[in-house]
């Protein structure tokens, strides 16, 4: 029993291992059909992936789409990727028509692993800065890591806790207040033209560390066991 609780974890963890993403992306060559396709060429590229409820609305989408107007005059070459799908997407389409945002967004639907890749090779920030006050604002979810592994600029809500504000790690991510749009159009502005280079820090996100910290701690409770 105590192999196979060992066994499953890890299982899991290489199942979602973050460097996958590095690894593909490192030698991938950006696509073309891609690009031509949702007509990209010269694109300053802002991404959100996530799933649409209806249930688990401002977790950046609604957020991105308020400040795309006021942004677009100082960013002409901007425009904004959807990435998931849910009961919340047609009202995000419709909010998207209504503000006369259509030439600026595009809905991708759910992707997969290797189209991700393919779109996060050429884009430019991952942004999901929620400003629901029940959502969750935990800073290391997969899609940012992913995004972090392939070195784009991620977006996200200012942490809370004393835990992740002192956590050395957060440096990775740039935190904005959600609420307030000045902030979240300055930062975006800041880093659209910026280049993308990918944080030596997200190695400690990579499966091998993460394995590694994990056997430590099955030893320590093995050992505990045993005296």
């Amino acid at each position: 029993m105590y192999m196979t609780t060992k066994n499953c974890i890890i299982i899991f963890f290489k199942k979602k291992k973050i460097d996958y993403f590095n690894e593909k992306f490192k030698n991938k060559p950006k696509n073309i059909k891609l690009i031509k396709k949702y007509n990209l060429q010269k694109k300053k590229i802002i991404l959100s992936c996530g799933r649409m409820d209806v249930e688990d609305k401002n977790k950046g989408i609604d957020e991105i789409i308020e400040i795309l107007d006021e942004l677009s005059r100082t960013n002409k070459d901007i425009i904004y990727l959807i990435v998931g799908d849910g009961d919340d997407k047609k009202r995000l389409e419709q909010k998207v028509k209504s503000l006369k945002m259509n030439h600026l967004v595009l809905f991708l639907g759910n992707l997969n692993e290797k189209d991700k890749i393919d779109l996060f090779k050429i884009s430019h920030i991952m942004a999901m800065p929620g400003s629901r006050k029940s959502f969750d604002r935990y800073p290391y979810r997969f899609v940012n890591l992913e995004a972090l592994s392939c070195g784009l600029h991620v977006i996200c809500s200012r942490v809370n806790y004393k835990s992740e504000i002192n956590d050395p790690n957060i440096k990775m991510l740039n935190q904005v207040n959600p609420n307030n749009k000045k902030e979240l159009i300055y930062e975006i502005t800041k880093l659209i033209n910026k280049k993308k280079v990918t944080n030596s820090l997200i190695k400690k996100f990579y499966f091998n560390h993460f394995k590694d910290r994990l056997e430590n701690m099955i030893n320590i409770i093995d050992d505990n066991r045993k005296t």
